[in-house]
């Protein structure tokens, strides 16, 4: 769990977010519902014993819902009192909040809901740590346990990405679904109407790896299941997140792209994920340009020399010539080392695995990526030690992973 303070940000981007005086606020919960029910879009909503909120129970000891809002936001996102009421209500002892928000002015004072709150904080339309993954479902498994009556209180911003990556999690943790792709398939259902609830590829596919961790590298006996282990009392020391040394990414290859993109110039950039104490994405490396063959195909391989370690991303932007936008970023890949095979030097990931920009998906719907990683030599020189070429790639592949665990 993150224990520090990283409210602060600019007046900009949290001013409304907070009330100035909370003493003015008055109760317009009935006037602003429809502005509340057209921001929750599909989200199903709590309508019942005098409640509208955007919220809903996932089981009946895993509640799901939007921010608490205060300020000008709580106009069209939840009120923060009234989630708080709405709690005391039902569970008044016996619940406890967890925030996966680390925007400014996403946080709030624990005595609120009674001083029961966590935090384990991760980006917007991003994936976590698998270490804050594995410490957020062991504590809430152990508070469930606890007592037959306890509940757990999961929010983000909107209630549907962040959370639902962690609600799924857990639903896998506590064995109330026995796999990660049928937990992700109740929450589609349960949390909203149109059965599109949680979305994005690469929160998906790492539902799928803490599955994975589970089943692979902490070796659970076949056809187990997870809730059956009871929860550490101390997180890690069991069950630990295994310490992966850093890879160097020599190159990055774009297969099977679309008619329409062949003999245009692509851009790569490589980034470093979050750690649970930094929440901005760290750029180590940045491509030149390249230009596809008519087949297309590269008429060369993006020669990249960076280390990687734990969650990584690959994007790929294509340079437009405009002066407005010069490249749009047409995908994404998001991994984690510690599921790549140590002794494998290539690896594809498929079209499935890549977060595709909304806008794109009808004219990129076959797009593969390949990685290529290796060691650089080292020469002795007077002056020292010097980086020599890029050793030679093994050729074996692997499949990466598969979208159908």
């Amino acid at each position: 769990m993150f224990s520090g303070e990283f409210d602060e940000g600019p007046l900009k981007s949290r001013w409304h977010k907070c009330c100035p005086c909370p003493s003015l606020c008055l109760p317009c919960n009935p006037i602003l519902t429809p502005i509340r029910k057209l921001v929750s879009k599909a989200k199903r909503r709590y309508v019942k014993d005098g409640f509208d909120l955007d919220l809903v129970y996932i089981t009946d000891r895993i509640i799901c819902h939007g921010f608490p809002s205060t300020g000008v936001e709580h106009i069209y996102r939840n009120p923060r009192m009234e989630v708080a009421r709405f709690l005391e209500t039902k569970h008044a002892g016996h619940y406890k909040v967890y925030n996966f928000c680390c925007e400014p002015g996403r946080g709030y004072d624990a005595a609120i809901f009674d001083g029961r709150v966590e935090r384990y904080p991760f980006r917007d339309h991003g994936v976590p740590p698998l270490e804050t993954m594995t410490q957020f479902c062991n504590s809430a498994k152990a508070w469930l346990d606890a007592n037959p009556k306890n509940v757990v209180s999961l929010h983000c911003k909107a209630g549907k990405g962040r959370a639902g990556i962690m609600t799924c999690c857990l639903l896998v943790r506590l064995g109330f679904k026995p796999s990660a792709i049928e937990a992700m398939d109740y929450y589609d259902i349960t949390r909203v109407t149109n059965k599109k609830g949680l979305t994005v590829t690469s929160q998906r596919k790492f539902v799928m790896l803490y599955e994975r961790l589970w089943r692979e590298i902490w070796e659970l006996p076949p056809k187990s299941n997870i809730g059956s282990f009871p929860a550490e009392e101390y997180p890690g020391e069991r069950y630990p997140v295994p310490d992966t040394p850093s890879r160097n990414l020599t190159s990055v290859e774009i297969l099977e792209l679309p008619e329409k993109y062949h003999n245009q110039k692509f851009f790569i950039r490589v980034l470093l994920g979050t750690t649970t104490k930094k929440f901005d994405h760290e750029v180590i490396w940045s491509s030149n340009k390249i230009e596809l063959s008519g087949e297309g195909k590269p008429s060369d391989v993006f020669d990249v020399d960076c280390a990687i370690q734990n969650n990584f991303c690959v994007q790929v932007f294509h340079v437009t010539g405009s002066v407005f936008k010069p490249k749009v970023r047409l995908c994404e890949l998001w991994h984690n080392t510690i599921m790549m095979d140590q002794k494998t030097h290539v690896f594809d990931f498929p079209f499935g695995e890549l977060n595709v920009k909304k806008k794109f998906r009808k004219s990129i719907d076959q797009m593969n990526i390949r990685l290529g990683f290796g060691t650089r030599r080292q020469a002795v020189t007077e002056e020292g030690i010097e980086m020599g070429e890029i050793g030679a790639i093994v050729t074996r592949q692997q499949p990466a992973f598969s979208t159908q665990l």
